[in-house]
């Protein structure tokens, strides 16, 4: 009997005991798992360094909204950790971040199933020609499915990845993307990816880095200049318009003239077919042409015997 009252008071006590567990908070990290995992690598997308994304989507089991914890390199810069709801919206998440030397910690609260952080991580490793970089995923929730998929960089090539990845092209990407399908990743164990590729400016092969505008480019934009074979074809063009008014400007003139020089002849000749006066050697009066006598004294006229061709000499 006293047995069994010992065994009641030792159960009662226990039962007491485990009120004080903070059983929701246990309840609540165990039910956060990630559905899918989507990791993408991008070497040297602004810099000597990997440009890293994080596509998240949270099991549907889990309450929202939610504090997650995600572990990421000690040195890696975070850009940004957005929150994207099913219509598509997207809304900034504040972060903390701490650091034990190994990771440095991200904690931000989730109010979507969909989550996106960004980072560049500046651990690629540079060997001449050479690029070698490792990722390591870890994290304390579990995932359905972990995907990683490597951008091959500009310039560069003979990308090999570990484990091996199948190669996939995107409509929208201007290199190749490689994939690795991870599959289920348990909570606490590390999935580990590293890559290796050539980057030899030198060789021509090699895709060249794209320069595209930030913005249209037109003939009000700032700073426009024009190209030398477009000054050529523009001072070409404006000798031709010099020659062909010279051309019109001459025949003009010369038109005009021949047609002042017929004039000039014509009133010349004019001239020259008209009789000379005669005068009276007496008395200085006039005479009509034909006249013998002068018709105001009566004295004979002196006439010359000079031709109208002889007076223009």
């Amino acid at each position: 009997m006293k047995t069994n009252k010992l065994t009641l008071l030792t159960l009662f006590s226990l039962i007491f005991l485990a009120s004080f567990i903070p059983v929701g908070e246990v309840n609540a990290a165990q039910q956060i798992a990630f559905d899918a995992v989507q990791v993408g690598l991008w070497p040297e997308r602004n810099g000597p360094s990997v440009f890293v994304t994080l596509n998240l989507e949270l099991a549907p089991s889990v309450t929202l909204p939610q504090v997650l914890t995600l572990q990421i390199p000690p040195n890696a810069a975070i850009e940004s950790i957005l929150n994207i709801d099913d219509r598509g919206s997207v809304g900034w998440a504040a972060w903390e971040e701490t650091s034990d030397g190994l990771w440095k910690k991200v904690q931000f609260t989730a109010t979507s199933p969909k989550i996106l952080m960004e980072y560049t991580d500046p651990l690629l490793v540079h060997s001449e020609q050479i690029r070698t970089f490792n990722y390591l995923w870890l994290s304390d929730f579990p995932v359905n499915d972990l995907t990683v998929s490597i951008r091959q960089p500009y310039g560069g090539g003979d990308l090999v990845t570990h484990p091996e990845a199948a190669e996939s092209l995107e409509d929208t990407a201007p290199c190749c993307t490689y994939t690795i399908e991870a599959g289920p990743v348990t909570a606490g164990i590390s999935y580990e990816v590293n890559f290796h590729y050539v980057k030899d400016l030198q060789n021509a092969e090699y895709p060249a880095l794209q320069v595209s505008p930030v913005e249209a480019v037109d003939e009000k934009t700032e700073g426009r200049t024009i190209l030398p074979s477009t000054v050529v074809v523009w001072l070409l063009a404006i000798a031709l318009l010099l020659i062909v008014l010279v051309g019109i400007y001459y025949w003009l003139f010369q038109k005009n003239y021949v047609r002042e020089q017929g004039a000039d002849d014509t009133r010349w000749r004019m001239r020259r077919t008209e009789p000379k006066a005669i005068f009276c050697h007496e008395c200085g009066s006039r005479s009509q042409p034909g006249d013998i006598y002068c018709r105001n004294c009566g004295t004979e006229l002196r006439q010359t015997n000079r031709s109208p061709q002889e007076d223009g000499d």
